[in-house]
């Protein structure tokens, strides 16, 4: 009898010990992320959502993504959405209009992630795959709204997360 609860003592520390090292080394691939709030549910044209990213080591290539949140009155399936990369002497490096889908177009089901206690949903969107920055510094990345309604309304989120490709 002793034994088997040690062994399953050894069971559950084993356990803990393996997810702590999942959990920890998906970490320590996260470069930047940072999430704001929407003010008031309200997204101009003319405001883009400004990230400062550290790059601290031009070996490695970088995933860049989107992170946004939206309710379920958001209008649209989809968003347009424009950056900017500005690199460390304040020149504009590369800049793309890209198109992603929030909501299924035909069925209205939405996609990404229902949070916690709200009727919101959270997306992760790959904007950037295996990107490669070529000096060291700090980078600044400007998100624009490219939509046709300005204000666009019910996006509650904008964020920006930056991690080593793997």
């Amino acid at each position: 009898m002793v034994a088997k609860i040690i062994n399953l003592i050894k069971n559950k520390w084993l356990a803990f010990l393996c997810t702590m090292l999942v959990l920890t080394s998906c970490q320590q691939s996260v470069v930047y992320e940072k999430v704001e709030e929407v003010n008031n549910k309200k997204w101009f044209a003319d405001q883009p959502y400004t990230f400062q990213v550290n790059i601290t080591d031009t070996t490695q290539k970088y995933d860049i993504y989107y992170l946004f949140e939206n309710n379920l009155e958001y209008p649209f399936y989809n968003l347009y959405v424009k950056y900017y990369i500005i690199d460390p002497n304040q020149k504009t490096i590369d800049s793309t209009l890209q198109h992603t889908a929030l909501v299924h177009p035909k069925t209205g089901e939405p996609y990404g992630e229902k949070a916690w206690f709200k009727n919101t949903f959270q997306h992760q969107l790959i904007a950037l795959s295996k990107y490669k920055f070529k000096k060291t510094g700090i980078y600044t990345i400007k998100l624009k709204q490219y939509m046709r309604q300005n204000p666009l309304i019910n996006l509650e989120k904008v964020g920006l997360r930056v991690e080593i490709h793997e």
